[in-house]
């Protein structure tokens, strides 16, 4: 390489670290956010089409499918391995029986979050919500939040 006039340089090691360090937290925060969005890879992928997209999802599907057999191997839980089996104890018959749900900061709400709001809901005959929320007031869009769950709340059957 040096013949054709490339120059090569030992690259400093802090500056390896501090790329590293991004991208762990990159990954780790679009894991959190894709597992929270309640999707699943095909339909992120029939979303998303460029070919810029395309090339990071194929990668993130060979992370994702790795990290989740390690993950599963340790028994490692996350938050959102939590309200995804919540939701299907509850889906199953087995939870608790509520006469009513005070939400507040609803607008900060994720579909996996609401996927098990829905399972409760459904598992106490003649529940009642009741929910606050302020779509001007969303923060947790890094941790998942889908804004949509809160403006199509209106469109739910029963409200």
């Amino acid at each position: 390489m040096q013949s054709a006039g490339i120059i090569i340089k030992a690259i400093d090691r802090s500056v390896v670290d501090l790329i590293s360090r991004k991208f762990n937290r990159f990954m780790m925060e679009f894991y959190t956010r894709f597992k929270l969005s309640g999707k699943t890879l095909s339909e992120l992928k029939r979303s998303h089409t460029e070919p810029s997209y395309k090339i990071f999802l194929s990668f993130y599907e060979v992370f994702f499918e790795e990290f989740e057999k390690i993950r599963n191997k340790e028994g490692f839980t996350d938050f959102s391995d939590l309200l995804i089996s919540g939701a299907n104890f509850y889906s199953k018959g087995k939870g608790s029986n509520y006469k009513y749900f005070i939400l507040d900061e609803f607008q900060d709400t994720s579909r996996t979050a609401m996927q098990f709001l829905d399972s409760v809901y459904e598992s106490s005959p003649g529940c009642s919500y009741f929910m606050v929320g302020d779509d001007w007031q969303s923060i947790y869009g890094f941790n998942g939040t889908d804004l949509n769950v809160l403006m199509q709340f209106r469109d739910r059957p029963g409200c």
